[in-house]
């Protein structure tokens, strides 16, 4: 500490671990030392509230409350926030943001009124007049910002032009204008900078890169089961947790959310879906034993029922809102799980997700490409790359939480981030199979190729993995990415309305505005 306090408060350059800089010790640290010039963030869409929900605005997690206590205590003179998905799931998350840049006022009292601005600025981009009732808040919203720029024309925003405009605009033309002044003039639109694929091939023209940007080609795999009893086993399982769904929701709206785990890890593969379904049979036996009358007799006052069931409080059975509350239907549940895995077993080596996977590895391959194969879990990871290893051998490594490892005396061994990525630009690994943890502070550029063998349900995740490989220092001019789906699967379907959420970007933020003219002034 003495240490740190003593950087903190002399050294001109600081490059600090956000995850270092969070904790309520070292934030202590770091808000009590001389004003900063610059505070610098990067992967800035980490501050965010604690729940993704709406009316959770006041309520940040560790690293927004960092940012939020040094603009609200003077502590630095700037702050620049850098991310390449400000927005992932909901349209405030920029705004959370924006608070920390000092935007305030009514933009940030709530959000409601904010999307209704961005509906009115969607009509009257489309040319539209908008509904007196539907203005009013946008009205309410530039009136009472006193840096809101002029109007088209040089006017000082006031409500009886500005309404003019907004219900009765003169004809396409004008809306258009106004629409585009309304974004560029909300907070959002003043203080966010954007640099896009645009804004690369513009600098090429210029002469600035020496390559422009690859393009993208993305495709869906989408497969089906090859054996008939795959497709038994899914249907199987997929009816437990179905019931077990509808079960938990009886009890309480919202319980039975934790089910969505077994279904994506379903999808993902049969080894995670054993390892969960293993880890909830020990848990329902731990039940089991905990609500069998005879050892609910305690010998010692001072024991818990954590300790007597050797876990961390924290993890306690008896506290845990997806598990049963009687012994009678904890056994019941315990049964199907083990006649569940027992058909799971009984598939032996039998998947079609990996045989149809393996084929198009293959093709990457042969067109000399490296590959990026990306899953949620870890199971998935380590039952990946130790059915590949065969084949792969020395050239098929793996990064996940736990680090990185490769092949050495034909064991798994375990090696830096920055061994990784050499290894690749060495040209001594083919196949890298990652967790997230992946997508974030590892520049794989050498590689080409995307497979997502599972996908988030955030969309703005998978466009992070990409950006490992879809980036300057490419050198293909084509990246490739691959999407696995079973055929008319929840997963499937459930991207597909996730992908929609891609739109909202551009709903709040806008289409991005030819920026040749911003790069010329760059130079």
């Amino acid at each position: 500490a003495c240490e740190a306090l003593k950087a903190l408060a002399e050294e001109p350059l600081l490059l600090l671990s956000r995850e270092w800089a969070r904790l309520a010790n070292n934030r202590d640290l770091v808000l009590s030392t001389p004003r900063y010039d610059l505070v610098l963030m990067d992967e800035a869409h980490a501050a965010r509230r604690r729940a993704n929900v709406e009316g959770e605005f006041n309520s940040g997690n560790l690293l927004l409350d960092l940012l939020r206590q040094m603009q609200l205590r003077g502590r630095t003179r700037g702050i620049l926030l850098l991310s390449a998905t400000p927005m992932q799931t909901q349209p405030w998350e920029p705004w959370d943001l924006l608070s920390v840049l000092g935007a305030g006022g009514r933009w940030l009292a709530g959000f409601e009124e904010i999307r209704d601005y961005y509906g009115a600025v969607g009509r009257l981009s489309r040319g539209l007049q908008v509904s007196l009732p539907a203005a009013r808040p946008v009205i309410n919203l530039v009136v009472e910002d006193e840096a809101f720029p002029a109007l088209p024309g040089g006017h000082r925003p006031h409500a009886q032009a500005l309404q003019r405009r907004l219900t009765f605009p003169h004809g396409a033309a004008e809306a258009r204008e106004t629409s585009d002044w309304l974004r560029k003039g909300a907070p959002l639109g003043r203080q966010m900078h954007r640099n896009t694929r645009e804004t690369l091939r513009a600098y090429h023209k210029l002469g600035m890169l020496e390559a422009p940007p690859p393009t993208r080609q993305v495709a869906d795999v989408v497969f089906d089961y090859q054996d008939e009893r795959e497709r038994d086993v899914y249907k199987a399982i997929k009816t437990y947790i179905d019931r077990r769904f509808e079960q938990l929701e009886g009890e309480k709206a919202g319980k039975g959310f934790v089910m969505t785990v077994y279904r994506r890890r379903l999808a993902s593969s049969p080894y995670a879906l054993k390892a969960s379904l293993r880890r909830r049979l020990h848990k329902l036996e731990q039940v089991i034993k905990a609500l069998t009358p005879a050892a609910l007799v305690w010998t010692d006052e001072d024991e818990t029922i954590a300790d007597r069931l050797e876990l961390e409080p924290d993890l306690d059975v008896l506290l845990d809102e997806a598990l049963p509350k009687s012994a009678e239907v904890a056994h019941a549940e315990a049964a199907d799980i083990r006649h569940l895995l027992g058909r799971l077993d009984g598939l032996d080596q039998t998947d079609s997700k990996r045989d149809r996977f393996f084929g198009v590895l293959e093709r990457a391959l042969a067109d000399s490409r490296r590959v990026l194969v990306f899953t949620e879990y870890a199971d998935t990871m380590r039952y990946l790359r130790d059915w590949l290893r065969p084949v792969y051998k020395e050239r098929i490594g793996c990064y996940s939480g736990e680090g990185g490892r490769v092949i050495e005396d034909g064991e798994w061994k375990a090696v830096t981030k920055a061994e990784i990525t050499r290894r690749l630009f060495a040209g001594q690994l083919d196949v890298l199979i990652c967790t997230d943890a992946a997508s974030e502070g590892l520049n794989l550029q050498e590689a080409s190729v995307v497979i997502n063998y599972d996908l988030p349900w955030n969309p703005s995740r998978v466009e992070q993995r990409i950006g490992r490989v879809d980036r300057i220092g490419q050198a293909r001019a084509q990246v490739w990415v691959r999407n696995l789906f079973l055929a008319d699967s929840v997963d499937m379907r459930v991207y597909e309305l996730l992908r929609q959420r891609c739109g909202l970007f551009t709903h709040f933020v806008g289409h991005m505005q030819p920026v040749l003219d911003q790069a010329r002034r760059a130079l």
